[in-house]
């Protein structure tokens, strides 16, 4: 979808995206080479960002040679891609389509201020681009197609919400509070879904403008109509201001399209039987605890990246994935249940052929770290303390409060001992090493160079972050090596 975007908002993405994703400073030269373009050029686009978006992004430069993205107070670059989307001519021409099916090719170039041949090649390369979502412009009736409406739908839901974020209402015609009451209904009987308002409004307008849900997609299988049932009996009364009688189980079909895509119950045991497995091998390798109703929040999770593979087996987002960076945190802090997930995931598609890994880990990662219970806390509690050994080069006293820096800032995380024998200029023959790391103010020649943090004399706070920030990697990976399940 970004090649829909203006050639200069295309680069503007792909160089906040490297930014963003990165904790360090990247260099210019890096930029230069990924996205093929002069580095006065990347200069320019990073101040046209700023300029622009100054009050949502600062683009610190290293001279000219590397960049460094932090997002203001309050802010996501998601605002600026959604600014973007927004912007675009071609972009705009969807939204026509959308929500003026059938208007006149003459109608949408004054509208769009473009030329009947500029209409038919954006439409021709917007084509190429939506057939990624299982979507397309149908060219004769000028109106967003494709083989199931369900998929149109959920499409359009993705779209919204990445569009217009959670702070706009992109349906004029469809009354938001009476969504908003619906989904607050809903949330509080089926697992909560951030992109449930748009699926609503999205759903409501296509019925709107005619479009439905064939009888063969709907299925009406006996377990459906439980589902669709039950349904009713919790949603009925909020229903009538919004859908038409006659369309309240197409109006089910799209909103609980994970329950609709079962083909049978025992589709369903088995798969249920599947993710249940893996959610409690998970638990056993890493020693997590999970209650009853958690475990089901958690199976839960798994069972819905089954159903929109089966549902809607295409890219489920535009320009800016907020799982992928959402899931580069957790990969960078909790890499030990990262490491484990992914070979779970990995073994799991192997042996069902379903994309568990391929398409879903980033996504996956994300929704299950925040549907496990204390997940955090009980990662963190699988941390042992680390080694420390405290030597100074300016006398006992010295060394005495050096580790009450080191033990202050770090706490149980750490087991600090004062070692004198490192100060020798020259290691000692078969001289043991025996902790994880050493904490000196000078450079110990004694000590490996991959177990030696300097730190000046009275540790700044630079120092005492760049060392708890060690430590941490460190009993991560030591929980890490201990696994054997990660070698199988």
């Amino acid at each position: 979808m970004k090649t829909l975007l203006s050639n200069s908002a295309n680069r503007q993405v792909l160089i906040i995206e490297q930014l963003k994703y990165s904790d360090d400073w990247v260099s210019v030269k890096s930029i230069v080479e990924s996205i093929d373009a002069t580095p006065k050029t990347i200069i320019r686009d990073c101040e046209d960002i700023e300029d622009r978006w100054g009050h949502i992004v600062s683009i610190q430069r290293d001279g000219s040679s590397a960049l460094h993205l932090s997002e203001k107070k309050g802010h996501s670059v998601a605002e600026i891609f959604s600014e973007m989307i927004q912007e675009s001519v071609a972009f705009q021409l969807l939204e026509q389509i959308i929500f003026y099916p059938g208007k006149s090719r003459s109608q949408l170039q004054k509208e769009l201020f473009i030329s009947s041949a500029n209409l038919y090649r954006q439409i021709i390369k917007m084509n190429e681009i939506l057939a990624a979502f299982g979507v397309y412009i149908d060219r004769t009736n000028v109106c967003l197609s494709g083989k199931n409406e369900v998929q149109i739908r959920i499409f359009l839901a993705l779209y919204f919400s990445e569009a217009y974020d959670y702070n706009s209402w992109p349906f004029p015609t469809i009354d938001r509070g009476q969504v908003e009451q619906l989904v607050e209904k809903m949330t509080s009987i089926y697992p909560q879904e951030l992109s449930l308002p748009f699926l609503v409004g999205a759903t409501i307008l296509r019925q709107r403008q005619g479009f439905v849900v064939s009888e063969e997609q709907m299925k009406k299988k006996d377990h459906h109509l439980d589902v669709y049932h039950f349904f009713l009996l919790n949603l009925q009364e909020l229903l009538p201001e919004l859908v038409e009688k006659e369309l309240y189980l197409d109006f089910a079909s799209t909103i609980l399209w994970r329950d609709f895509s079962w083909d049978n119950r025992e589709e369903e045991r088995r798969i249920d039987r599947l993710c249940t497995a893996s959610i409690q091998l998970i638990a056993e390798v890493l020693a997590l605890k999970n209650s009853a109703e958690n475990l089901q929040k958690c199976i839960y999770v798994l069972k819905s990246f089954y159903c929109l593979h089966k549902t809607y087996p295409y890219k489920n987002y535009l320009i800016y994935n907020r799982c992928w960076s959402a899931s580069k945190t957790i990969r960078n802090r909790f890499a030990v249940f990262n490491k484990v997930l992914e070979k779970n995931l990995k073994d799991l598609e192997k042996a069902t052929n379903i994309p568990w890994y391929s398409a879903y880990f980033v996504s996956i990662l994300f929704e299950l770290f925040i549907a496990w219970e204390n997940l955090p806390q009980q990662l963190y509690a699988l941390r042992q303390p680390v080694s420390v050994e405290v030597a100074s080069n300016r006398g006992v006293d010295h060394a005495h409060l050096l580790r009450y820096c080191v033990e202050r800032s770090l706490n149980d995380k750490v087991l600090v001992n004062i070692n004198p024998t490192l100060i020798k200029c020259d290691p000692s023959e078969g001289q043991q090493i025996n902790f994880d790391l050493c904490v000196t103010n000078f450079l110990a020649k004694s000590v490996p160079k991959e177990k030696l943090f300097i730190v000046e004399d009275i540790p700044s706070a630079k120092n005492l972050t760049s060392l708890q920030e060690l430590i941490e990697k460190h009993r991560m990976e030591m929980v890490i090596e201990q696994l054997a399940y990660l070698e199988s």
